[in-house]
């Protein structure tokens, strides 16, 4: 589960807040806590919610026999209203009612006020950093005397240290409620299932678009938005992304294994930011073969979508510089060294990217939604390829035939188990025949990818057979 993946101690997680009780959000909850119970976990964990959640977890408890080695504390909290329902020497939660198709709430995290932050230089130069009861009372914000009897004023000794706030709107339509309840939060994360073209049906099982949580966004004044629980139709959410920036631009897309920083409108400017001992515990991580998947994704995102992420450049062939794409990549998180970035290349099982022979440059090998020249020649298919896509689809293909959508071509599998893999990434897979021999024949252009895959622009209705 992508809770121990991620490599997140649950010894530190002692409150669970479900935001309502529908399958997606509730049914991965038995594995995490028998799997805490299995290592031999004894603190005890509340878990607030909405009605419903005690009776689920205990009737999947006797039905299967499971016996924890802690205690579970239900809170069930009314959904309708907005209530202070947690609170501890840091933090206050607080629900958010949304608007779904059953009870269900958001939340409101809020940071406590917390002492002045002292400046480090102040310490030196008034010989104070071994006198931690001078220290700790200049942080509650007395000042400081000194033996020759001068005063200096707290202001001077330390600086603010800001509460944080972050909320969390997972499946709700828009709502004027919502944007005053997290009015100027630092940051909001909030659901954009569809894009603009499936308005009706985001209105229909109550739902936002991405645009529609860029308005609450702006509404509210946030800091900072992330938005996700994207409709599994689509194929990536860059669609999503660019409708919210239209309205709120300083909206992130949530993508698994990242962490944003509440207090930061960005990430760190360089590593400089980071202590080296951080930097390389965070290179360790990124190293180990888990984080493969992870890396790739952010390529695949970077080389073939939006280099602008991190202000790379890609040249008219869609080559980039190994070194300005390392250096840039940091920033966000993403600290890749040239070896580890050779192991991806090497490893990745659709070989989606390729190295140049001296190693100072890379390129994704195909599926670019920018515009890209790959210097491809044209080629003769087979006979016969093969396109997986999802069942779902189908009645849309049948009308206008294979498009290339926001890629530049339409991608053609050699054989018929990689369709039917491809197609199961977008829901249940279908594969159909393409007849690219005649396609050929009658003046269309293949072209055949590094990495093995065809690509051609367009597939008419009539080259098409369904199974």
């Amino acid at each position: 589960m992508q809770v121990f993946k991620y490599k997140i101690k649950a010894d530190r997680c002692n409150q669970l807040f479900i935001s309502h009780m529908h399958g997606d959000h509730v049914f991965g909850l038995m594995g995490l806590i028998t799997n805490w119970s299995l290592k031999r976990r004894t603190d005890p964990l509340q878990l607030f919610s909405p009605p419903g959640l005690q009776e689920l977890i205990e009737t999947t408890m006797r039905v299967c026999g499971v016996r924890l080695t802690y205690t579970l504390e239900f809170h069930a909290v009314d959904a309708t209203v907005s209530a202070k329902v947690f609170e501890n020497n840091a933090v206050e939660v607080w629900t958010i009612p949304l608007n779904h198709r059953t009870p269900t709430s958001g939340w409101l995290f809020r940071e406590k006020p917390k002492p002045r932050n002292i400046r480090a230089e102040m310490l030196q130069e008034y010989g104070i950093a071994g006198d931690y009861a001078q220290i700790k009372a200049i942080k509650a914000g007395a000042d400081l005397v000194l033996p020759d009897g001068r005063t200096i004023p707290n202001s001077e000794l330390t600086f603010d240290s800001l509460p944080l706030s972050y909320a969390f709107c997972s499946d709700t339509t828009p709502s004027e409620q919502v944007a005053e309840l997290v009015r100027g939060v630092d940051l909001l994360y909030h659901e954009a299932t569809f894009t603009d073209e499936n308005i009706a049906e985001a209105a229909f099982t109550r739902h936002s678009t991405a645009r529609q949580a860029a308005e609450i966004a702006k509404k509210a004044a946030v800091k900072r938005m992330i938005i996700g629980h994207f409709s599994g139709r689509y194929a990536d959410a860059e669609q999503h992304l660019k409708e919210a920036r239209e309205v709120f631009p300083n909206t992130e897309l949530a993508e698994e294994g990242f962490c944003w920083d509440a207090g930061k409108s960005e990430a760190p400017e360089d590593l400089s930011d980071l202590k080296a001992s951080q930097l390389q515990s965070t290179t360790n991580k990124i190293m180990e073969p888990s984080n493969l998947i992870r890396t790739s994704k952010f390529l695949s995102q970077i080389l073939r979508h939006r280099p602008d992420k991190i202000g790379l450049k890609l040249d008219e062939n869609g080559w980039a510089d190994v070194a300005e794409l390392l250096e840039k990549s940091a920033p966000k998180g993403m600290y890749i060294s040239r070896e580890f970035l050779q192991t991806v290349v090497e490893n990745n099982d659709k070989k989606r990217f390729a190295l140049s022979h001296d190693g100072l440059r890379i390129r994704a090998s195909q599926g670019h939604s920018i515009n890209i020249d790959l210097g491809l020649e044209a080629q003769a298919p087979p006979e016969t390829l093969f396109h997986g896509t999802a069942l779902s689809a189908i009645k849309d293909i049948e009308r206008v035939g294979l498009l290339p959508m926001r890629r530049q071509h339409v991608h053609l599998s050699l054989d018929i188990k990689t369709a039917k893999k491809v197609g199961g990434r977008h829901g249940k897979a279908t594969v159909l025949i393409i007849k690219s021999g005649d396609m050929a024949r009658a003046g269309h252009k293949f072209y055949l990818s590094d990495n093995g895959v065809w690509l051609t622009e367009v597939v008419p209705v009539e080259y098409i057979g369904f199974e």
